[in-house]
């Protein structure tokens, strides 16, 4: 990944998040690569991110909550090999992410045990049709993806 790439990575991650829906709230927790804090690191040829899922026992108006659980894992985001895509692809992508998570939480039915990988498919950016935000999100919510944890209410 091109320095540029890391750093168009880093304003979207920075722009997308924190996502919140329902009771749940999806953040990126910081890194320390080197000498500085980054949302997002290569290692091994891929885009890596640490996201913490926090659960509450009400949805986020209810002036009263608790916090029921707290999930975090280290995963992959995106393939780190970016140089063959046009400028502005990956942003689309992680907003479209974004955008889809958020739609997802907010339908999650209650009971369903989320872990936040369950909410990443980094194989979508390697599509060759979706280019734009709106297309990422629907290529994300589709039942083989994110679609299977949403209820069909909402």
């Amino acid at each position: 990944m091109t320095d540029a790439a890391e750093a168009e990575l880093e304003a979207a991650l920075r722009e997308g998040t924190p996502i919140i829906g329902g009771p749940h709230a999806l953040e990126l927790v910081p890194r320390d690569v080197g000498d500085e804090s980054r949302l997002a690191w290569i290692e091994r040829g891929f885009a890596r991110v640490t996201l913490r899922m926090i659960t509450w026992d009400g949805p986020r108006d209810q002036p009263a909550r608790s916090i029921l659980d707290i999930r975090e894992q280290e995963i992959v985001i995106a393939p780190g090999d970016t140089r063959d895509e046009p400028p502005g692809r990956l942003r689309e992508y992680i907003l479209g992410w974004a955008d889809a998570v958020a739609e997802c939480l907010e339908r999650v039915p209650d009971g369903a045990c989320l872990m936040p990988v369950d909410l990443v498919f980094p194989r979508v950016f390697e599509l060759k049709r979706p280019r734009t935000r709106e297309q990422f999100t629907g290529a994300l919510l589709v039942r083989s993806r994110m679609g299977r944890w949403m209820s069909e209410e909402t």
